[in-house]
Order: C-alpha cells, then sequence, then structure tokens
C-alpha cells in the first residue's frame, strides 16, 4: 500500500482522435448520422488534447483541449451543413480501478472516470450564420478504459458528453428554436494514447 501511494504518477499527457455524434438541437432536415445504419464510421471528426495532474493515486485534476466538426453524411437526406467546435474542459478525475484495486488481479487494465465544467465556441462554416461564433459553456462527462503498453504508455479509449446549457445554434448552424430551451447534447467516442511520466499511473508491479 505504501509504494503504491508513493509510486503513482503524477503527470501525463492525453492524446485522442476519434468520432463525435451530436444529438440535438437539429433544424428540420438536418442530421449527421444515417438513418439507414446502426452504426456509423465515418471518419475522425474529434481530436482532444489533455494534461492530467493526479494528487494522489486515485484522485486528479486534468485540462483538456477539444476540437469537433459536425457534417452531413455524403449520400444521406440530409441538407448539407457543416460546423465547427473548440472546447476547453476542466475536469476532475477518478482512479475507479484503483479505488476497485484491479491491481489485485490485473496489471494491465484500468479505468478512469472524468467530469467537470467545459466552454466552447460554436462556428458555422456555411449557411446565413457563416463565421459567426457563439460562446457556450455546460457539463462533460465521460469514462476512460485503459490498457497497459509499456511503462510509460497506456492505449486508451474514451466516451464523453457534452452538455451545453446555453446553445443558440443548432449542430447545423441554424438558430434552434424556442422550445429546445438553449441546450445542446453532443457525445464524443475516441482512442489514445497516454504518455506517462513513470511507471506509476498505472499500477506498481
Amino acid at each position: 500500500q505504501d509504494k503504491l501511494e508513493n509510486a503513482y504518477n503524477k503527470w501525463s499527457l492525453e492524446l485522442n482522435i476519434g468520432q463525435n455524434k451530436p444529438q440535438k438541437p437539429f433544424s428540420p432536415g438536418y442530421f449527421s448520422a444515417d438513418p439507414t445504419k446502426y452504426f456509423n464510421f465515418t471518419g475522425i471528426d474529434h481530436m482532444d488534447l489533455g494534461v492530467r495532474y493526479m494528487f494522489n493515486s486515485t484522485f486528479g485534476v486534468k485540462l483538456d483541449f477539444g476540437y469537433d466538426i459536425m457534417q452531413n453524411q455524403s449520400g444521406t437526406a440530409s441538407l448539407p451543413f457543416e460546423t465547427k467546435q473548440y472546447r476547453l474542459g476542466l475536469q476532475g478525475v477518478v482512479n475507479v480501478g484503483r479505488m476497485l484495486q484491479f491491481e489485485s488481479f490485473t496489471k494491465s487494465f484500468g479505468l478512469l472516470v472524468h467530469g467537470g465544467l467545459q466552454v466552447s465556441q460554436l462556428t458555422p462554416q456555411m449557411g446565413i450564420n457563416k463565421d459567426v461564433t457563439e460562446d457556450n459553456g455546460g457539463l462533460i462527462l465521460g469514462v476512460t478504459p485503459q490498457i497497459r503498453i509499456s511503462n510509460r504508455i497506456v492505449l486508451t479509449g474514451d466516451f464523453s458528453y457534452i452538455g451545453n446549457v446555453r446553445q443558440h445554434f443548432t449542430w447545423d448552424g441554424n438558430y434552434s428554436e424556442q422550445s429546445n430551451n438553449l441546450t445542446g447534447a453532443l457525445y464524443n467516442t475516441s482512442l489514445g494514447l497516454t504518455f506517462l511520466t513513470s511507471l506509476t499511473a498505472f499500477f506498481v508491479d
């Protein structure tokens, strides 16, 4: 126990790429996914970069920057659109793997959960609001499974929910209807690598 507490990793760098799924709001006639397909893999339209600091082996904080581009899929019936969002988040991090003592049965698999506040800028790239930028803010919540590749590199997956609480634009770049109550929801699914300052962000041998 003392070895684990004294050896935990403090600093780490996170790099992720993946896809986004804007959920709401959309204007009539616009959507981002192909409704004829259960799974939609359309290429890379999300990336994020984060720096994490752990206060101890269980709790930490991270600052992260995210970029998303939202657009209609080729070949679908959606009207054409393109918007971009830049996001900055400050989040708490909990090492669930450590809390549940994963180290008692594995040295390779870990699990983090994270959540906090985020601010963002949403900019339509076409249409009547082209190049008009809206400032938003809200919450971000996510879960991050981890697989240790080496003492300093970890493969991660991440699923995050981003909720805006004052979003006036739809994801397609038009003005949202009043019934949407100034809310927006976006999901990110990504794969990435975490680079550790030492072995310890994971488990101590």
